[in-house]
């Protein structure tokens, strides 16, 4: 099997990614804007860092008490 030259490549309309042969998603349309879509997820990522911190310490100090804690 030989490599194909680029002109070839592309006069053939050869396609190199696999969206074109296995289906791509769809895209979402998306009318909020991305500085209000940023402040929104940054705000769920707060969220979701403060309920990792209390997961954690509660892991911490169950692992503690099974004498496995440091």
């Amino acid at each position: 099997m030989s490599s194909v030259h680029l002109e070839m490549a592309s006069s053939t309309r050869l396609v190199q990614t696999p969206g074109h042969y296995v289906g791509a998603e769809a895209v979402e349309e998306d009318d909020q804007l991305i500085d209000d879509k940023m402040k929104r997820l940054v705000g769920e990522l707060k969220g979701q860092f403060a309920k990792s911190m209390k997961l954690e310490s509660a892991i911490r100090f169950n692992l503690a008490g099974l004498g496995y804690g440091g």
